[in-house]
């Protein structure tokens, strides 16, 4: 009979073995620490398969768990990852939104009847979350709330980039949170205004002016979407890329250009102009 059940019990796992938690973790206390899935490595085996592992995880703190409170690192990701029992569920994301802003035409008094209210920003989730097998998403999304917010390295990569949506988001005149770390990153928007600002909102306008050439109705999205973003970057930027500026400037305040303005010849020279040195 003993002998029967020392065979069935597992094998003891060597220090140094990865491995990914089954349960959420908890401190002495009993506070949550670190959520289920998230990853570490044993650094204390015991003797026996009765007794707890050592486990330290990503941030140096270290726990005790059973062998059932462990899954093998290597086994887990052959075996896949199982959405149903992401752990970060049980989490609101939203509670960790850092900066929340309104974009579009309620920012900039183009609204009418049918608008709506577009709220943009950044959350920054809690590092144990950040250090977990499944990490965090890169963007949250509310549909019925028009809201989203991306995660603080995304949206700063972004930024760097030169992306509209998210240098939009970094010079909304209505800002409805921001905390201190997010103010910091305002101090400093400036530093994300490079020659790349051409590129990206050359490349929208002339995807819209193709929309524009087909029909009147298209310049009113266009005015809408980008006037938003090109009217804070005007001040920022050498004036002579935008070889049409008050033409630029009459689409915003909803002017209608388009029959003083050939769309054709007009996205022909904003392509043949050159990004200043």
């Amino acid at each position: 009979m003993n002998e029967s059940r020392e065979t069935s019990l597992p094998p003891i796992l060597p220090v140094g073995t990865a491995v990914v938690t089954r349960v959420e973790v908890r401190d002495s206390n009993g506070r949550p620490i670190h959520p289920a899935g998230a990853a570490g490595v044993i650094v204390r085996a015991p003797a026996d398969p009765e007794h707890g592992y050592g486990v330290r995880f990503p941030g140096g703190d270290e726990v005790t768990l059973k062998r059932r409170d462990l899954h093998l690192l290597k086994h887990f990701q052959q075996a896949g990852f199982d959405l149903n029992d992401d752990p970060l569920v049980e989490y609101d994301l939203f509670e960790h939104v850092i900066y929340r802003c309104v974009i579009g035409s309620q920012a900039y008094g183009l609204t009418h009847d049918g608008s709506d209210t577009d709220r943009r920003g950044v959350y920054l989730p809690p590092a144990h979350m950040q250090w977990s097998l499944y990490g965090v998403p890169e963007q949250l999304e509310n549909v019925d709330t028009e809201e989203c917010y991306w995660e603080l390295e995304k949206f700063l990569k972004l930024a760097l980039k030169a992306n509209p949506n998210v240098l939009e988001v970094l010079y909304s005149p209505i800002v409805e949170q921001v905390t201190p770390i997010a103010q910091q990153m305002l101090d400093m928007r400036s530093i994300f205004l490079s020659k790349l600002v051409y590129q990206t909102y050359n490349g929208y306008a002339m995807s819209q002016f193709k929309k524009l050439g087909q029909a009147d109705r298209c310049a009113a999205g266009w005015a809408g979407a980008i006037g938003s973003g090109m009217a804070s970057m005007f001040d920022k930027l050498d004036k002579s890329v935008f070889s049409n500026r008050d033409f630029t400037c009459r689409a915003i305040a909803g002017a209608n250009v388009t029959r003083r303005v050939t769309p054709c010849s007009w996205r022909a020279k904003l392509a043949l102009s050159r990004c200043p040195s």
